[in-house]
């Protein structure tokens, strides 16, 4: 009987090793570098863009767990079993996000700074937070503006700013896709309801004025952090006169603070990280890592 027992023992064992490829206990997890950045709030990632991704890491038997950190700047991903990087990279390709296998250890352990700590790391729909937080800043970005111009009152923008945050908060945390998220028609529509906020508490007389001189200032309004228009950002930056300023730039993997030349003339699209080694991106609707990642404004938005 002790033999039957031992034997059935080492079998399970065996079986246990198995399963974790050699390291009993260890979880299989993939660190991915992404640029999921939040237009409207680049102290965190985008919600709405890595929602509808998460949904569908939750139908794939073999991934247990999906995260992202607060950034949105690293997505990572708990296998079942085994590692599959063919169908991560299916992925990611079929909602438009471009992901590299962080593989490095020294940049594996910078990107997993912290991992499941909370409100440092969200798992599957906890990224509706993010949303939650991009719904605030955006209602305090489009009332701002018109309080600094004269065109409402501190307390005509208090009543604005929460039923913006309010229509903000139901409407991104919606599933949509990367192409109907950047459609023209949902861009509109945010737009009609937010003057349609605005008519309710200022009148409609009131509201066109403050819907031209947003027309008038959109550029310095929506891209504070950004030295091009999102439409143009394949073409941007092209500037005359050669400039260039020493700017800090600092690693959002590592934390690595580095003084650089930062050109007027030309997009830098790729910077490495001196420290980790991690190749930093510019995030989505930033023409180049000086836009995203320096102390101060893009050289040719300073210009």
């Amino acid at each position: 009987m002790k033999g039957i027992t031992a034997y059935l023992l080492s079998i399970f064992a065996i079986l246990i090793v198995s399963c974790n490829g050699g390291e009993p206990g260890k979880e299989r997890i993939s660190f991915y570098q992404v640029s999921l950045v939040c237009g409207a709030d680049k102290s965190i990632g985008c919600g709405s863009r890595i929602k509808p991704f998460f949904i569908d890491t939750e139908k794939e038997k073999g991934i247990k767990e999906s995260w992202t950190n607060r950034q949105g700047t690293v997505i990572a991903i708990v296998w079942n079993e085994s590692e599959d990087e063919k169908l991560a990279q299916s992925l990611f390709k079929d909602h438009g996000i471009e992901a590299k296998l962080i593989s490095d250890p020294a940049a594996v352990q910078a990107a997993s700074a912290g991992f499941r700590e909370q409100d440092k790391w969200f798992k599957g729909m906890d990224v509706d937070k993010l949303s939650i937080i991009e719904a605030g800043t955006i209602a305090e970005s489009l009332t701002r503006f018109a309080l600094d111009a004269g065109l409402i009152t501190g307390e005509e923008r208090e009543k604005i700013s929460k039923d913006i945050e309010d229509y903000f908060k139901k409407e991104l945390v919606k599933v949509r896709t990367y192409r109907e998220l950047n459609d023209p028609a949902t861009q509109d529509k945010w737009m009609q309801d937010g003057y349609a906020i605005y008519e309710k508490h200022i009148g409609k007389q009131r509201a066109d004025s403050v819907s031209a001189y947003y027309s008038e200032k959109q550029g310095s309004i929506t891209e504070e952090g950004s030295c091009c228009d999102r439409k143009e950002q394949d073409a941007c930056c092209e500037k005359e006169g050669r400039v260039s300023l020493q700017s800090e730039i600092t690693c959002p993997r590592c934390g690595h603070k580095a003084m650089e030349t930062m050109p007027e003339d030309v997009c830098l699209i790729k910077y490495t990280c001196k420290k980790c080694k991690a190749d930093l991106y510019p995030e989505t609707g930033d023409c180049c890592v000086f836009c995203t990642y320096v102390n101060h404004k893009c050289s040719s938005k300073q210009g």
